[in-house]
């Protein structure tokens, strides 16, 4: 499982889209400092609404990822983030999927992800507003071309190193059928043509093919929620991971206190939380992490179209 994945992931969709998108940069727009400046206001109104109806429903919620890069290294947004992740423990992040509509959040923002009322896009919940655009240049058919905030839940691990290796590898099963059923379904044929100008791109689709085809028996729905209860483990340790991180489960196991129990904190004028330990979380994550990156290597989205709404 473990060489399937490595060659599955060789050449990835994200790394081919990127690619294809430098190639066809012209069709795109990259946000300037005011299309930013208005997509960050934009996105602190989101969580605005969204840590009110928390603290109504007694949702424990924190920032996490580059939000917290942001706080520590520039004491609010990275100047050129375009984005919001927040982290739930399991169980508020499983509440959360019916106290979203008690809250009256569904009054503005849409909610998908596996488990979901509307259904899933993508691998984690994803809060969306509903009167924004935001038309990214991604080749998936199914996203949805609205401003959004991730929400990613953080599960325990079991102490045992065995039993979580097992757990590894049926987590790594599971997005391997999920990510070639995905892509069987939804890619374009673009992103595919540009897949096969490489022999490990033809690798790729090939591995993709016959997973998907094998596997697609069952629906793409099932899967994302097979997906989300994968990591699930009841019982309290003294360390847990977010699987919908970068690193994927394994890679992503730190101590519990990292982030948990979560923190008040402002985030650019904003009341909100944030992880436990920033500064040790950072220190797995980036290394030196008040190191700002040169301009090739920051992460920001390319863009069709964006509106921010009202």
């Amino acid at each position: 499982m473990g060489f399937i994945y490595d060659v599955y992931k060789k050449f990835s969709v994200d790394t081919v889209a990127h690619n294809y998108l430098k190639k066809h940069v012209d069709e795109y727009i990259e946000l300037d400092d005011e299309g930013i400046r208005a997509l960050q206001a934009c996105l602190l109104e989101m969580l605005k609404d969204i840590d009110i109806a928390c603290r109504k429903s007694n949702i424990n919620y924190a920032l996490t990822g580059g939000n917290v890069l942001g706080k520590i290294r520039h004491n609010g947004f990275i100047p050129w983030d375009d984005d919001i992740d927040l982290v739930m423990m399991r169980e508020d992040y499983d509440r959360f999927k019916n106290e979203f509509y008690k809250s009256g959040l569904s009054e503005k923002y849409l909610l998908r992800g596996p488990g979901c009322k509307e259904g899933a896009d993508y691998r984690c919940m994803k809060i969306y507003k509903m009167d924004s655009v935001m038309e990214q240049a991604f080749p998936k058919n199914t996203v949805q071309k609205k401003i959004f905030i991730d929400v990613m839940p953080f599960d325990y691990v079991p102490d045992n190193i065995f039993h979580r290796k097992l757990k590894n590898l049926w987590c790594t099963f599971i997005i391997v059928a999920l990510g070639s059923i995905d892509f069987k379904e939804n890619f374009s044929s673009e992103l595919k043509n540009e897949m096969k100008k490489t022999f490990i791109g033809r690798v790729n689709i090939f591995l993709r093919a016959i997973i998907g085809t094998l596997f697609s028996i069952i629906p793409l729905q099932t899967w994302y929620k097979l997906y989300d209860r994968a990591p699930i483990y009841k019982k309290k340790t003294e360390y847990g991971t977010v699987y919908n991180g970068k690193l994927l489960y394994f890679d992503e196991i730190v101590p519990v206190d990292y982030y948990y129990p979560f923190m008040d904190c402002d985030y650019c004028g904003v009341e909100t939380k944030i992880i436990h330990k920033p500064k040790s979380y950072l220190a797995f994550r980036y290394g030196d992490y008040m190191k700002v990156p040169d301009k090739s290597n920051r992460e920001t989205h390319i863009v069709k179209r964006i509106e921010v709404g009202n």
